[in-house]
């Protein structure tokens, strides 16, 4: 209780409203109020004590001396300030405060947070150890099914092995749900920003959730915008992952109607696209008072309509955490017993800014993995790089196309004068007729081609508002270099008509015919993916990467053999290119070398030269700027480099069966460097994180076929023994230390 000692009423009578206002009842801290003059009104027994003590009195009042004293074996402080207005006098309100009190607070505090901190930390080990020990056997069940399933059995024991995969999938998502919450409440999650393609992302959601909302009775429904980059910079992990708990959420909590996936493009600014991605779905709903709540961890509402619902209450918990950690966030809107609206709201770097139905359209018209080809239709290819003609041509050829080329503006011209093409590839940048102009011109020649003929620009120009730029030129689409054969397909499914699209499985020799000397190539699934224990032969020699070497020679047609054709053209025509460049530059004539070195960067990207390519972009990028200094300074070395490429192609691709042929001869091979070794190894390790057992079986098979040295033999020997065993942690801990090595 407070005691007044030495009080003096003031004029007011106010002295107790004083007391009030600036005293809380049983303080422990000294409190003193004095007037101006210094006059004490008012001290609880804890100031008076200190006062008849001689410690502390009026004069420091009146001075606001910040002096520190002890008493009772206390350290004391005081602090000053001023009376509250309005109680009828003025003066100061002095506390004398136990500074040890608060020290020994704070470090009871810290001490607290220490134990805190030590137990999250143990919380997250435990976690980890945990989920690591139950992840081993799952990876060996797995790895095991996966074996099971290339033996020859019955389709009873193949759809049982599927349901222990899908289970065994299921539990690692689990303990992957709780070591990912544990991670953000840590704050131990890190992004890992990639380029990706946004349309593998809602490929595989369409193919997931269109199966999922079947089995229940539910409509499945996707509204894409048409303006969606096909190619963004982000962490597509964690974005994928926050899509599929809100899906998953709007599957389980729906029982009847439909569910419609959106993906929207809200702006595209400053090579950012802001994006949006939403779910409405037909279901209960969330009361508004449990709206607040939603996004807490292990929460679940409305036990007793969900009884019958599976879930652990932390996926949105953990979509959210995503979301912060990537700068996004996501909305809700719902009604109970309508349904309910989710919307994730994120910004991506736009990498490429083609649109994304040129990828995905193919997931749409048809089912996953169905060939097809086209019958009676003839295409026109036009490109002033002879590389990337044969690339064309050999693509669209495999699809049954007949197939016209063109190496410049004015020849498609006047081939359109004399045929009539359904469908035309027009390179953007050639020179003399560029590629717009000779669109233009085509347009011209008659009705025909003006309303009916699709004409699609090959362009490398992938940045953010290109494509709607050509759009408006006149262009029906837009397709980037160089060319995929999963994009030239989407793009075909899209412009094709539908009785002109032959399934391959209901294929037969009368409903079309396609001629061997047109150089169509029989491209059943069987053939091409048949594993070529020459590429990572190529890769090694060129020095390039082995996944960019197969993408290149999937885009050239789909087998080496294509490879082989498109890099003999590039050698045939690399002494006339490399006049070229240099005449263009020493002439002064740079709009020519601009040109020159646009389809020199086309080559390198058939090829798979991706640093050339780059550095040939470079080049284009300052004559289009008018940087001329650059190109003086780099064009030579960028030449010289060329050559000598060229050289490796002739070399390692077109000489590759007499390089095998000597291998054999000496029963020889090269120990692959540190730099190669790291290389496989982030490739097997990657494959493990996404538990691709089957994929590492295989790759692992295809390397033993290769002639090596005996260090690297033994190396090999040794991950395929860990593999054979499913010893995925010892195989881990070899593949780490390999990646190390570079």
């Amino acid at each position: 209780m407070l005691s007044p000692f030495k009080s003096k009423t003031t004029e007011n009578g106010k002295l107790e409203d004083v007391i009030k206002k600036v005293l809380l009842d049983n303080v422990v801290e000294g409190l003193i109020v004095a007037d101006e003059s210094g006059d004490i009104l008012y001290s609880n027994s804890l100031g008076q004590a200190i006062m008849d003590e001689g410690l502390f009195g009026p004069i420091d009042i009146v001075s606001k001396n910040p002096k520190t004293f002890i008493f009772n074996a206390r350290e004391y402080k005081a602090i000053y300030d001023g009376i509250p207005e309005g109680v009828g006098v003025t003066g100061t309100v002095t506390t004398l405060i136990d500074t040890m009190g608060l020290k020994e607070q704070a470090k009871e505090l810290s001490e607290i947070k220490e134990k805190l901190q030590k137990a999250s930390g143990f919380k997250a080990a435990f976690l980890a150890n945990m989920s690591h020990e139950i992840r081993t056997p799952i990876h060996a069940i797995i790895g095991f099914a996966e074996i099971i399933m290339k033996e020859p059995v019955d389709e009873k024991v193949k759809t049982q092995i599927e349901m222990i995969k899908d289970s065994s999938y299921s539990l690692l998502a689990i303990i992957n749900d709780v070591l990912d919450l544990s991670k953000i409440e840590s704050g131990k999650m890190e992004l890992v920003n990639s380029n990706y393609y946004i349309s593998y992302i809602i490929r595989d959601i369409e193919a997931t959730y269109s199966l999922l909302a079947s089995r229940k009775g539910l409509g499945f429904k996707m509204h894409l915008d048409d303006n969606i980059p096909s190619n963004l910079y982000g962490d597509k992990i964690r974005l994928r992952g926050t899509l599929l708990n809100i899906l998953n959420n709007a599957v389980k909590y729906t029982r009847e109607g439909h569910i419609d996936f959106y993906v929207k493009v809200l702006e595209k600014k400053d090579g950012i696209a802001t994006l949006c991605f939403e779910v409405k779905d037909t279901g209960i709903g969330i009361r508004k008072e449990d709206l607040d709540k939603v996004f807490d961890s292990f929460s679940r509402f409305d036990i007793q309509n969900n009884y019958s619902v599976e879930g652990r209450g932390l996926g949105l918990s953990i979509a959210k955490g995503y979301m912060d950690l990537m700068g996004g966030r996501i909305e809700v809107d719902s009604e109970y017993g309508v349904g309910s609206i989710f919307r994730v709201i994120v910004d991506q770097k736009i990498v490429d800014d083609s649109p994304i139905d040129m990828d995905i359209v193919n997931a749409r018209k048809k089912k996953k993995g169905e060939g097809f080809a086209i019958k009676g239709m003839k295409a026109l290819v036009v490109d002033d790089n002879p590389v990337n003609l044969t690339v064309a041509d050999g693509l669209m050829k495999t699809y049954g196309l007949i197939v016209d080329k063109a190496s410049g503006g004015k020849e498609a011209v006047a081939l359109c004068l004399t045929n009539q093409y359904d469908i035309v590839f027009m390179d953007q940048m050639m020179p003399e007729m560029d590629g717009i102009q000779a669109m233009k011109e085509i347009r011209k020649i008659n009705a025909y081609y003006n309303e009916s003929c699709t004409i699609i620009v090959l362009t490398a120009d992938a940045m953010a508002g290109a494509r709607d730029k050509l759009m408006s030129e006149g262009f029906d689409e837009y397709l980037s270099k160089p060319l995929e054969m999963h994009r030239l397909e989407a793009m075909l499914l899209k412009f094709v008509p539908e009785d002109k699209i032959v399934d391959i499985d209901n294929l037969n020799n009368e409903e079309i015919i396609i001629e061997e000397s047109e150089g169509t190539k029989d491209t059943s699934k069987t053939e091409k993916e048949k594993p070529d224990n020459r590429i990572d032969t190529i890769a090694k020699g060129l020095g390039i990467d082995a996944e960019t070497l197969e993408k290149r020679i999937k885009g050239s047609g789909g087998t080496l053999e294509d490879y082989r054709v498109v890099c003999e053209i590039a050698c045939k025509h690399a002494e006339a290119k490399a006049k070229k460049l240099r005449d263009a530059k020493n002439s002064g004539d740079y709009d020519r070398y601009t040109i020159e070195v646009h389809a020199l960067k086309s080559t390198f990207a058939s090829l798979g030269a991706t640093e050339l390519s780059a550095r040939a972009k470079e080049q284009e990028m300052a004559g289009k700027e008018g940087r001329f200094e650059l190109i003086d300074e780099k064009m030579e070395s960028l030449v010289n480099d060329y050559l000598e490429f060229m050289a490796k192609v002739k070399e390692v691709v077109l000489d590759i069966d007499v390089s095998e042929q000597k291998a054999k001869a000496s029963g020889k091979g090269e120990e692959w460097t540190d730099e190669e070794l790291s290389q496989i190894a982030n490739k097997l390790l990657s494959l493990i994180d996404e538990f691709r057992f089957g994929d590492i079986f295989d790759i692992l098979e295809n390397i033993t076929k290769i002639e090596k040295g005996p260090e690297t033999k033994a190396i090999f020997d040794r991950l395929e023994a860990l593999m054979n065993r499913m010893d995925i942690d010892g195989l881990k801990k070899e593949l780490i230390k390999l990646a190390e090595k570079k």
